[in-house]
Protein backbone atom coordinates (compact mmCIF):
# COMPACT_ATOMS: atom_id res chain seq x y z
CA UNK A 1 0.00 0.00 0.00
CA UNK A 2 1.09 3.75 -0.47
CA UNK A 3 1.47 6.25 2.44
CA UNK A 4 -2.03 7.16 3.52
CA UNK A 5 -3.21 11.11 3.90
CA UNK A 6 -4.15 10.20 6.71
CA UNK A 7 -3.30 7.24 8.92
CA UNK A 8 -5.72 4.66 10.67
CA UNK A 9 -4.32 5.99 13.88
CA UNK A 10 -4.30 9.59 13.68
CA UNK A 11 -6.79 11.51 15.79
CA UNK A 12 -8.02 13.60 13.27
CA UNK A 13 -9.85 10.75 11.62
CA UNK A 14 -12.44 11.86 13.93
CA UNK A 15 -13.99 15.22 13.02
CA UNK A 16 -16.58 17.90 13.75
CA UNK A 17 -17.64 19.67 11.03
CA UNK A 18 -15.68 23.28 10.02
CA UNK A 19 -16.10 25.29 7.60
CA UNK A 20 -17.10 25.01 4.38
CA UNK A 21 -16.52 27.29 1.36
CA UNK A 22 -17.24 27.28 -1.89
CA UNK A 23 -16.01 28.96 -5.27
CA UNK A 24 -17.67 29.13 -8.50
CA UNK A 25 -16.11 30.07 -12.24
CA UNK A 26 -18.57 30.26 -14.97
CA UNK A 27 -18.41 28.32 -18.02
CA UNK A 28 -16.29 29.15 -20.94
CA UNK A 29 -13.66 31.13 -18.23
CA UNK A 30 -10.29 29.89 -17.55
CA UNK A 31 -9.04 32.82 -15.57
CA UNK A 32 -8.13 32.11 -12.28
CA UNK A 33 -9.26 35.49 -11.06
CA UNK A 34 -12.81 34.55 -12.63
CA UNK A 35 -13.48 32.70 -9.66
CA UNK A 36 -15.91 33.84 -7.45
CA UNK A 37 -16.33 33.21 -3.60
CA UNK A 38 -19.90 32.79 -2.80
CA UNK A 39 -19.44 33.27 0.68
CA UNK A 40 -20.20 31.50 3.95
CA UNK A 41 -21.89 28.31 3.13
CA UNK A 42 -24.69 27.05 5.26
CA UNK A 43 -25.81 23.27 5.78
CA UNK A 44 -24.75 22.07 2.11
CA UNK A 45 -26.38 18.76 1.86
CA UNK A 46 -25.49 16.01 -0.88
CA UNK A 47 -28.28 13.91 -2.41
CA UNK A 48 -26.61 11.20 -5.03
CA UNK A 49 -29.27 9.54 -7.35
CA UNK A 50 -28.48 6.44 -9.48
CA UNK A 51 -30.51 4.96 -12.05
CA UNK A 52 -30.87 1.22 -12.95
CA UNK A 53 -31.96 -0.90 -15.94
CA UNK A 54 -32.85 -4.60 -14.52
CA UNK A 55 -32.64 -7.46 -16.15
CA UNK A 56 -34.51 -10.83 -15.88
CA UNK A 57 -33.69 -14.28 -17.01
CA UNK A 58 -35.99 -17.59 -17.20
CA UNK A 59 -32.81 -19.60 -18.37
CA UNK A 60 -33.59 -21.98 -14.95
CA UNK A 61 -37.54 -21.97 -15.28
CA UNK A 62 -38.23 -19.12 -13.07
CA UNK A 63 -37.77 -15.72 -14.27
CA UNK A 64 -35.04 -14.13 -11.48
CA UNK A 65 -33.05 -11.01 -12.45
CA UNK A 66 -29.74 -11.64 -12.40
CA UNK A 67 -27.76 -8.37 -13.32
CA UNK A 68 -28.60 -4.79 -12.77
CA UNK A 69 -26.53 -1.92 -14.73
CA UNK A 70 -26.33 1.71 -13.65
CA UNK A 71 -28.12 3.62 -16.72
CA UNK A 72 -27.41 7.34 -14.80
CA UNK A 73 -26.34 9.26 -12.27
CA UNK A 74 -26.91 12.71 -10.94
CA UNK A 75 -25.75 14.37 -7.66
CA UNK A 76 -27.52 17.42 -6.30
CA UNK A 77 -26.26 19.98 -3.63
CA UNK A 78 -28.69 21.98 -1.58
CA UNK A 79 -27.03 24.97 0.44
CA UNK A 80 -27.74 28.43 1.32
CA UNK A 81 -25.56 30.97 1.39
CA UNK A 82 -26.07 34.45 4.17
CA UNK A 83 -23.94 36.74 2.88
CA UNK A 84 -26.36 38.75 -0.24
CA UNK A 85 -23.98 40.09 -2.72
CA UNK A 86 -24.59 40.60 -6.15
CA UNK A 87 -23.55 37.15 -7.46
CA UNK A 88 -25.52 35.20 -4.74
CA UNK A 89 -28.36 37.64 -6.17
CA UNK A 90 -27.76 36.97 -9.66
CA UNK A 91 -27.86 32.64 -8.66
CA UNK A 92 -31.19 33.78 -6.55
CA UNK A 93 -32.70 35.22 -9.66
CA UNK A 94 -31.11 33.32 -12.43
CA UNK A 95 -29.14 35.70 -14.28
CA UNK A 96 -26.57 34.27 -16.40
CA UNK A 97 -25.98 37.84 -18.13
CA UNK A 98 -23.02 40.30 -16.45
CA UNK A 99 -24.02 42.83 -14.54
CA UNK A 100 -24.00 46.25 -16.32
CA UNK A 101 -22.32 49.12 -14.80
CA UNK A 102 -23.40 52.43 -13.76
CA UNK A 103 -27.19 52.47 -13.98
CA UNK A 104 -29.42 55.26 -12.38
CA UNK A 105 -31.84 54.64 -10.44
CA UNK A 106 -34.05 56.83 -7.95
CA UNK A 107 -34.64 55.42 -4.28
CA UNK A 108 -36.93 56.50 -1.73
CA UNK A 109 -35.21 57.24 2.21
CA UNK A 110 -36.61 58.67 4.81
CA UNK A 111 -35.03 60.08 8.22
CA UNK A 112 -37.06 60.28 11.81
CA UNK A 113 -35.68 63.36 13.40
CA UNK A 114 -35.90 65.86 16.59
CA UNK A 115 -37.51 68.93 15.20
CA UNK A 116 -34.80 71.62 16.37
CA UNK A 117 -37.68 74.66 15.72
CA UNK A 118 -37.38 77.62 14.08
CA UNK A 119 -35.30 79.78 16.54
CA UNK A 120 -31.61 80.12 14.59
CA UNK A 121 -29.00 78.83 14.30
CA UNK A 122 -29.44 75.41 15.38
CA UNK A 123 -32.92 75.28 13.65
CA UNK A 124 -31.50 73.13 10.20
CA UNK A 125 -31.64 68.72 10.13
CA UNK A 126 -29.00 67.20 8.10
CA UNK A 127 -30.41 63.96 5.99
CA UNK A 128 -26.95 62.95 5.77
CA UNK A 129 -28.27 62.41 1.52
CA UNK A 130 -26.88 65.03 -1.14
CA UNK A 131 -28.06 65.86 -4.07
CA UNK A 132 -31.23 64.70 -3.48
CA UNK A 133 -34.24 64.98 -6.38
CA UNK A 134 -35.65 69.05 -6.53
CA UNK A 135 -38.96 69.22 -4.98
CA UNK A 136 -39.33 65.53 -3.69
CA UNK A 137 -38.64 66.20 0.25
CA UNK A 138 -41.72 65.64 2.65
CA UNK A 139 -42.31 66.40 5.93
CA UNK A 140 -44.71 64.77 8.07
CA UNK A 141 -45.88 64.06 11.97
CA UNK A 142 -44.60 61.12 13.03
CA UNK A 143 -47.15 59.30 13.74
CA UNK A 144 -47.81 57.85 10.20
CA UNK A 145 -50.95 55.88 10.92
CA UNK A 146 -52.93 58.53 12.65
CA UNK A 147 -56.02 60.65 11.85
CA UNK A 148 -53.99 63.66 12.96
CA UNK A 149 -51.37 63.34 10.43
CA UNK A 150 -50.52 66.74 9.57
CA UNK A 151 -47.77 67.10 6.27
CA UNK A 152 -46.12 70.80 6.43
CA UNK A 153 -45.45 72.86 3.84
CA UNK A 154 -42.61 73.90 1.77
CA UNK A 155 -41.69 77.44 1.71
CA UNK A 156 -44.20 77.92 4.76
CA UNK A 157 -43.07 75.78 7.72
CA UNK A 158 -39.10 74.65 6.09
CA UNK A 159 -36.57 75.06 3.64
CA UNK A 160 -34.81 72.41 1.93
CA UNK A 161 -31.15 72.57 0.55
CA UNK A 162 -31.24 69.83 -2.36
CA UNK A 163 -27.46 69.67 -2.74
CA UNK A 164 -26.69 69.14 0.72
CA UNK A 165 -29.59 68.02 1.81
CA UNK A 166 -29.90 70.21 4.95
CA UNK A 167 -33.77 70.96 6.48
CA UNK A 168 -33.93 74.43 7.62
CA UNK A 169 -36.93 75.11 10.22
CA UNK A 170 -38.77 78.69 9.52
CA UNK A 171 -39.44 80.46 12.29
CA UNK A 172 -43.17 81.70 11.24
CA UNK A 173 -44.26 78.23 10.39
CA UNK A 174 -45.86 75.28 12.03
CA UNK A 175 -43.07 73.37 13.13
CA UNK A 176 -41.56 77.03 14.99
CA UNK A 177 -42.19 75.61 18.38
CA UNK A 178 -40.27 71.75 19.09
CA UNK A 179 -41.86 71.89 22.83
CA UNK A 180 -44.38 69.13 22.36
CA UNK A 181 -45.80 70.27 26.24
CA UNK A 182 -46.45 73.43 25.04
CA UNK A 183 -48.59 72.01 22.01
CA UNK A 184 -45.55 72.22 19.57
CA UNK A 185 -43.83 69.46 17.67
CA UNK A 186 -41.12 67.11 18.65
CA UNK A 187 -40.07 64.60 16.24
CA UNK A 188 -41.34 64.78 12.42
CA UNK A 189 -40.70 62.54 9.58
CA UNK A 190 -38.71 63.50 6.63
CA UNK A 191 -38.80 61.36 3.23
CA UNK A 192 -37.27 62.13 0.14
CA UNK A 193 -36.13 60.47 -3.41
CA UNK A 194 -32.85 60.46 -4.49
CA UNK A 195 -31.08 59.02 -7.51
CA UNK A 196 -27.93 56.21 -6.69
CA UNK A 197 -25.86 54.72 -9.08
CA UNK A 198 -26.32 50.95 -8.73
CA UNK A 199 -25.34 47.76 -10.90
CA UNK A 200 -28.17 45.97 -12.63
CA UNK A 201 -29.13 42.84 -14.13
CA UNK A 202 -32.33 40.98 -15.90
CA UNK A 203 -33.78 38.42 -13.22
CA UNK A 204 -34.94 35.40 -14.16
CA UNK A 205 -33.46 35.59 -17.75
CA UNK A 206 -31.90 32.19 -17.46
CA UNK A 207 -33.16 29.44 -14.70
CA UNK A 208 -29.62 28.43 -14.33
CA UNK A 209 -25.94 29.41 -14.42
CA UNK A 210 -23.06 26.81 -15.60
CA UNK A 211 -20.21 26.78 -14.65
CA UNK A 212 -17.47 25.27 -12.12
CA UNK A 213 -17.61 24.79 -8.77
CA UNK A 214 -15.18 24.30 -6.16
CA UNK A 215 -15.70 23.26 -2.00
CA UNK A 216 -13.19 23.57 0.51
CA UNK A 217 -13.77 22.31 3.71
CA UNK A 218 -11.45 22.18 6.59
CA UNK A 219 -12.54 20.25 9.77
CA UNK A 220 -12.04 21.18 12.95
CA UNK A 221 -9.68 18.49 13.60
CA UNK A 222 -7.44 19.75 10.61
CA UNK A 223 -8.34 17.34 7.86
CA UNK A 224 -8.43 19.66 4.77
CA UNK A 225 -9.70 18.15 1.50
CA UNK A 226 -11.34 19.91 -1.81
CA UNK A 227 -14.52 18.57 -4.12
CA UNK A 228 -13.71 19.89 -8.11
CA UNK A 229 -16.39 19.39 -9.68
CA UNK A 230 -16.31 20.71 -13.61
CA UNK A 231 -19.55 21.00 -15.24
CA UNK A 232 -22.21 22.62 -12.43
CA UNK A 233 -25.24 24.40 -12.80
CA UNK A 234 -26.29 26.28 -9.84
CA UNK A 235 -30.23 27.92 -9.70
CA UNK A 236 -32.77 29.07 -6.80
CA UNK A 237 -33.58 26.72 -4.41
CA UNK A 238 -37.34 26.85 -4.11
CA UNK A 239 -38.96 30.53 -3.41
CA UNK A 240 -36.38 33.76 -3.03
CA UNK A 241 -37.59 34.76 0.39
CA UNK A 242 -36.16 38.36 1.40
CA UNK A 243 -36.85 37.82 5.19
CA UNK A 244 -38.51 39.88 7.94
CA UNK A 245 -35.52 41.55 9.60
CA UNK A 246 -35.68 38.62 12.31
CA UNK A 247 -32.91 36.76 11.21
CA UNK A 248 -30.22 37.03 8.58
CA UNK A 249 -31.12 37.46 5.49
CA UNK A 250 -30.06 34.51 3.23
CA UNK A 251 -29.76 32.97 -0.25
CA UNK A 252 -31.08 29.24 -0.78
CA UNK A 253 -29.69 27.42 -4.17
CA UNK A 254 -29.64 24.37 -5.90
CA UNK A 255 -26.45 23.11 -7.19
CA UNK A 256 -26.85 19.98 -10.39
CA UNK A 257 -23.48 18.28 -10.68
CA UNK A 258 -23.29 17.15 -14.57
CA UNK A 259 -21.13 14.82 -16.03
CA UNK A 260 -17.72 16.65 -17.14
CA UNK A 261 -15.95 15.97 -20.65
CA UNK A 262 -14.61 12.25 -18.90
CA UNK A 263 -18.26 11.14 -17.84
CA UNK A 264 -17.50 12.28 -14.01
CA UNK A 265 -19.93 14.11 -11.81
CA UNK A 266 -16.88 15.18 -10.01
CA UNK A 267 -13.41 14.36 -7.93
CA UNK A 268 -12.70 14.17 -4.50
CA UNK A 269 -8.71 15.42 -3.45
CA UNK A 270 -7.86 14.71 0.57
CA UNK A 271 -4.78 17.23 1.39
CA UNK A 272 -1.33 15.38 1.87
CA UNK A 273 -0.95 15.34 5.89
CA UNK A 274 2.64 17.00 5.23
CA UNK A 275 0.32 19.71 3.40
CA UNK A 276 -2.46 20.88 6.49
CA UNK A 277 -1.69 23.87 8.02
Amino acid sequence: MGDANVRASDPRNYQLPGSVSLWFRKKGSTDNKAWIDLGNIIDPAIAAELTTLDHFSQRRGQRAKDRSVVSERAARINFSVDEVNLHNLQFAFGSKADAAQGQLVKVNDNLVAANPGGTAPNNTISLGAEDIDPGSVIIRSKNLVSVDEVTYTSGVDYTVNDATGVVTILPGGALNNPDEDTGGVAEIHVFWTKEVEGQSFEIFDGQSIEGEAKFQVLTEGGAQYVIVCLNVSIRNNGDVTLGDGSDWQTVALTMELLADSTGKLGTMYVVGEDEIP
